[in-house]
């Protein structure tokens, strides 16, 4: 479910050299024109660029090839007024660098982008408010926990009510509207930091309350993304510090003084503003994930065969593989490791699992402990599906944490048409 806006165009002889290097610069101009060049990141790619107008809104991938280029981004994440930017962006990229689009080819869903009527994307995406009440009204069980409009896995629990990029609201909110259609553009402003054109103190505040909820990580940045969003966010909040709330200003505190020292691993705490304190989804190899907080690290070696996360004197590595079931042991499962031979089976979520008995110095890391643990499944053809994953610390008694990182650890059968993400 969401709004997209998707840009197929043509570039003219004269610009095709260094095309990606032009469009980034003249991406930059028209921020700085609209007001918001503090907002804009970007950098070019092997296959073109990579933009960012708005920081909540996520990225925009340019892809380029001889004479043509193309993006596709969801809009519905942050708003009509992110909508109504980004075709405003293509309008001044078409005017400086002469590319055309082509939007007549159903690329804007909305028609945005070929009639310009602001009231009509807005009544579009109050359709998608509507949408959403629907669909919570129908799917509503005690308990349960929803989230829109944000990344997979970004938010799956240390909130009440429905996720959104400002912040958790409570459900009862999306059943009221049901009885109360009117009321749907008050939710919407609720749901989306860019809802108007106005880049007014109201959008500004939106926009810093949306990139604490869904950008920050709490802990000291290690990329130039991470980088851009920290400083964003901490000039924003210097800029309207008179006029936050309490909340939002204890944020930008907080994130200003977790963003001095790049060695400084002090775990947040998991209350407050934003959803990387608390867990989130790891997406791991072969249709694995695990759950962790969010300033965890990650980090892909072995050519993407393995997912590295870490934090502090704590790192985790996880590799995948898929093959036909052995033989032996009825033909159920591969046979276990020696390290885990004996080791009893434990139940998962859709799977079983075994620990290593007991922690060991770490083979290569001096001063360090590691374990290991094994978890399999099986899918209907009978294919087997298994993940290794080693705990490291300089913690000597790994025992009770590796059993809490393996509670983590879910396997998300494929659906057909999914592919498989295995090594």
């Amino acid at each position: 479910m969401g709004i997209y806006v998707q840009g197929y165009g043509t570039i003219p002889a004269s610009e095709r050299h260094r095309i990606a290097e032009h469009l980034v610069d003249s991406a930059r101009s028209w921020a700085s024109g609209r007001g918001v060049s503090e907002l804009f990141y970007g950098v070019t790619t092997d296959a073109g660029a990579w933009l960012s107008i708005y920081p909540p809104g996520g990225e925009i991938v340019f892809e380029i090839d001889s004479g043509g280029i193309g993006f596709g981004t969801k809009t519905s994440i942050a708003g009509p007024g992110f909508h109504a930017a980004l075709v405003d962006l293509c309008d001044h990229l078409q005017s400086d660098l002469g590319i055309t689009w082509r939007w007549e080819g159903g690329g804007d869903e909305t028609n945005y982008a070929v009639r310009r009527d602001f009231g009509e994307l807005q009544e579009a995406f109050l359709d998608q408010v509507l949408a959403h009440c629907e669909f919570l009204h129908e799917n509503q069980a005690d308990g349960e926990r929803h989230a829109i409009n944000l990344t997979e896995g970004w938010a799956i629990d240390g909130y009440d009510g429905v996720a959104t990029p400002l912040g958790p609201v409570p459900a009862q909110r999306f059943l009221d509207v049901l009885n109360a259609p009117a009321d749907a553009e008050h939710l919407a402003r609720r749901i989306y930091p860019w809802w108007g054109v106005e880049t007014d103190q109201q959008f500004w505040i939106g926009t810093l309350r949306a990139m604490l909820w869904t950008e920050a990580e709490w802990r000291a940045a290690r990329t130039p993304w991470e980088t851009h969003v920290h400083e964003v966010a901490l000039s924003i909040g210097e800029r309207l510090r008179d006029v936050l709330n309490t909340p939002l200003r204890r944020a930008v505190e907080e994130l200003a003084a977790r963003s001095q020292d790049v060695d400084d691993f002090v775990r947040p705490s998991p209350e407050g503003i934003g959803y990387l304190r608390r867990r989130r989804a790891f997406f791991l190899t072969g249709h694995w994930r695990i759950n962790l907080p969010g300033y965890y690290i990650e980090q892909i070696e072995d050519e993407g065969s393995t997912v590295c996360l870490w934090f502090g004197n704590e790192e985790i590595r996880t590799s995948s593989f898929r093959f036909d079931p052995a033989q032996g042991n009825g033909g159920r499962y591969y046979t276990w490791s020696d390290a885990l031979a004996t080791a009893p089976d434990r139940d998962g979520k859709g799977h079983t699992y075994r620990i290593e008995p007991v922690p060991r110095p770490s083979d290569g890391n001096a001063g360090y402990f590691q374990m290991s643990a094994e978890f399999q499944t099986r899918d209907a053809d009978g294919t087997v599906q298994l993940l290794l994953l080693s705990l490291f610390s300089s913690e000597g008694d790994l025992t009770a944490r590796m059993s809490q990182i393996a509670e983590g650890v879910y396997f998300d059968r494929p659906r057909p048409g999914d592919g498989n993400r295995g090594h």
